[in-house]
């Protein structure tokens, strides 16, 4: 999605320059539409990103909660232990 919209976003400004070079209204309009529309499809690919990658930094916490949680009960048991003995 976000190299679709830039892709579209730059057709759209050459579209508009196009446009205001010859005079025309109609492919102004139309590049400055296309630019619009290209600028929130890049926006959402970029939102999709960030979302996956929030997705996955929290499953690879969670993995590492999963796999270390046994070191880590056994290590707060010890730790209790030893403040009672002290």
């Amino acid at each position: 999605d976000r190299i679709v919209g830039s892709a579209k976003e730059f057709a759209g400004r050459a579209e508009g320059a196009i446009g205001d070079m010859a005079g025309d209204a109609q492919t102004q309009a139309s590049g400055k539409a296309r630019e619009a529309a290209g600028t929130v499809q890049n926006i959402y690919g970029q939102a999709k990103d960030a979302v996956r990658d929030a997705a996955d930094t929290a499953t690879n916490y969670a993995k590492d909660a999963y796999e270390n949680s046994g070191e880590t009960l056994r290590g707060g048991s010890q730790a209790i232990s030893q403040k009672v003995q002290d």
